[in-house]
């Protein structure tokens, strides 16, 4: 008996991934001090542990090392700490010793030929003032009276700024907790003791709730919420378990008002950022074999059981195969700096809630009223103020809505669609974003037109989590001028099934009703130098390529009774044999993302922001018959005004409206 093995196969697969992310950075400036400062190290550690099914067992533990950590503080901050920079103690010595006079260590001064005593020199090096307040041109300028400074409406999203107060959001989990009736399902959701959390669901929910996660994801707060998806194990063996996902809003109740000028002691940077990854991966393989086998056995006189049966053979083979793949990552960002300038403290007073959700409908909320600080400059205050609401015969609902059709999904439809708006210049930035969830709403509208399937828009499914972390509002704010330019690609999307439907969708924006507000203050536009504004900067490239050869060699067999009211030997047959060969591997990677860095004074501008949403669906199997993939637009404009920080001399233009 010989077998003859051949086999081939080739697979190909595709990733994408979308990011944004939106920072706010305090620096120190040039001319402002540092100071070094040596702390105690307090070190606290709390562990738990099980040991053969028993426990869960807690220990805690505290430590101190004196002396361990350096840190550089400003003066603010050392301040805070209650604690004197040297100058300051420096300055209280001489004022001191100035007090005491010249009897108070050393007795009288020496008088002077003159008749009078030598007046102590100061420790700067200057004149002392006289006392008539009349002073030249060493006297200090008197502060410019302060102007009223307008609030931040309540409609508007916290753009350019700092973040000096935030409320503290963690104490929501165990209110949350505490909310949810059915225990058992807060127990597995939540639970208290960390061996209990086996899909890190409180670990994940506390990146969001504390002060920097909640600093960094304060605009998607503010925006229709940051999910965080809650895992728990199914009560039904292979079946999948109810989705179930919390949900951290931050709501404006409110418009800010001006509680006061900051500080000025540090110099502000916003930051936002898009990044687009992709991969492509083929390999390709090939085996060949060949088997050999001779059977023996010698029956008995009753003919029941056979004896001495058993079977032996060769086996031998060879394997190759071939693998590459590409990765690359394009990247589009502009980063704003200003320096020393007028700011003001803005409170807005907001409320924060934490909600739990399944696929059918929300089961808990709980929540508290607060209030952050936001650190602004005032002429953004001032240009804000001049906002004006998106015109009539634009806003969204005062016409039926209707669906663009499928020629406009060509290049030429969209190129022709973005004509009618404005363009940007690299260095636009928009000043905060409003509306995430009408986008995405908007993209699930194109995707319904195109016949898409409706698990793609139903939470529990991959490409409904895809779609919408993809589309947040961070990367919606980071990439406008490039859905102004060109468009995106988004992430392809993909379901199983008797026909298996992919799913293609691209988001698209324009500008219109270009409107100046005022001018800011001057700034460095710190912006990725990218080739064309259609296109990120390619920030990164890596190839690899693999392949590998291999050759198997061995025997094969068995012995055993056979009986013959069962097919088949009683002893399983066993086999032995060595495999081996060579793998080689090559691979490159290179990647730059330089910057520019203009200095110009900037200028805010107010647009209306439409979007336009393109899916295309492709039934994988049976897509030959169908004809052309079925393609789905939708046309949507923003409730909420947009908008964009750019260099004052290319905002002029707009300055008619």
């Amino acid at each position: 008996m010989a077998d003859l093995l051949k086999g081939l196969g080739a697979t190909d697969a595709t990733a994408g991934t979308l990011g944004g992310t939106v920072e706010r950075n305090a620096v120190n400036p040039r001319s402002r001090p540092l100071y070094l400062v040596q702390c105690d190290l307090d070190v606290s550690m709390v562990a738990e542990v099980t040991v053969n099914g028993s426990g869960p067992y807690a220990a805690a533990g505290h430590r101190t090392v004196p002396g361990a950590v350096g840190l550089w503080l400003t003066a603010a901050q050392l301040a805070a700490a209650g604690l004197r920079d040297p100058e300051e103690r420096a300055r209280e010595q001489r004022d001191t010793l100035a007090r005491m006079g010249p009897d108070g260590l050393f007795g009288p001064a020496a008088p002077e030929p003159g008749g009078k005593g030598k007046q102590p020199d100061r420790a700067d090096g200057r004149e002392p003032a006289s006392a008539s307040g009349s002073g030249g041109t060493g006297t200090t300028r008197d502060a410019a009276p302060g102007t009223a400074l307008p609030g931040h409406a309540g409609t508007l999203p916290v753009g350019f700024g700092l973040i000096d107060e935030l409320p503290d959001f963690v104490p929501l989990l165990n209110r949350l907790r505490a909310a949810v009736d059915d225990r058992s399902l807060a127990d597995d959701l939540l639970p208290r003791r960390r061996l209990d959390d086996t899909f890190d669901n409180v670990q994940r929910l506390l990146r969001v709730l504390d002060r920097d996660g909640a600093t960094g994801l304060l605009a998607g707060a503010m925006d229709g919420g940051v999910p965080v998806e809650l895992l728990r194990n199914s009560s039904t063996p292979g079946r999948r378990a109810t989705p179930y996902w919390a949900v951290f809003h931050v709501r404006r109740t409110g418009p800010g008002t001006v509680v006061g000028p900051s500080a000025g002691d540090r110099e502000m940077e916003y930051a936002t950022v898009a990044a687009a990854q992709s991969a492509q991966g083929h390999q390709e393989s090939r085996t060949d074999g060949l088997a050999g086998g001779l059977t023996g056995g010698a029956r008995s006189e009753d003919g029941a059981v056979g004896q001495a049966d058993g079977t032996a053979g060769p086996l031998a083979g060879r394997t190759e195969s071939t693998g590459r793949s590409r990765n690359s990552r394009t990247q589009t960002g502009l980063r704003a700096i200003v320096g020393d300038a007028p700011s003001a403290r803005v409170s807005i007073p907001v409320r924060a809630e934490l909600e739990l959700r399944s696929a059918g409908g929300r089961l808990a909320t709980v929540g508290f009223d607060a209030s952050l600080v936001h650190r602004t400059l005032e002429k953004d205050l001032a240009a804000l103020a001049r906002m004006s609401p998106v015109p009539q015969e634009r806003a969204p609902g005062q016409y039926p809505a209707v669906a663009a059709g499928a020629h406009e999904a060509s290049p030429g439809g969209l190129s022709a669609w973005r004509a009618a708006g404005a363009t940007l210049p690299l260095e636009a930035q928009a000043d905060g974003f409003r509306g995430a969830p009408q986008v995405r709403a908007l993209i699930g509208g194109a995707m319904a037109d195109a016949h898409a399937d409706t698990g793609f828009r139903r939470p529990g499914n991959a490409a409904y989590y895809a779609h919408r972390e993809a589309v947040s509002t961070e990367w919606l704010q980071a990439a406008l001028p490039l859905l102004v330019a060109g468009g995106a690609e988004l992430p392809p999307v993909h379901a199983s099934g008797v026909e298996g439907q992919d799913i293609d969708c691209s988001l698209h924006a324009r500008l219109l009703d270009g409107r100046l507000l005022g001018e800011s203050e001057e700034m460095t536009f710190e912006t990725v130098a990218q080739s064309t504004a259609e296109d990120g900067r390619p920030a990164g490239v890596e190839h690899r390529q693999a392949g590998r050869r291999g050759r198997a060699g061995g025997l094969g067999g068995g012995a055993g009774p056979v009986r013959v009211d069962q097919s088949g030997m009683t002893n399983t047959p066993g086999a032995f044999g060595a495999e081996g060969g060579p793998t080689g591997t090559a691979g490159h990677a290179a990647g730059t993302v330089p910057l520019q860095k203009p200095k110009e004074t900037s200028a805010l501008v107010q647009f209306t922001l439409e979007f336009r949403a393109v899916a295309r669906v492709r039934h994988r199997h049976t897509q030959r018959l169908r004809g052309p993939a079925a393609v789905g637009v939708r046309d949507g404009v923003l409730v909420t005004p947009v908008v964009i920080r750019m260099p004052a001399s290319q905002a002029r233009p707009f300055a008619d409206g």
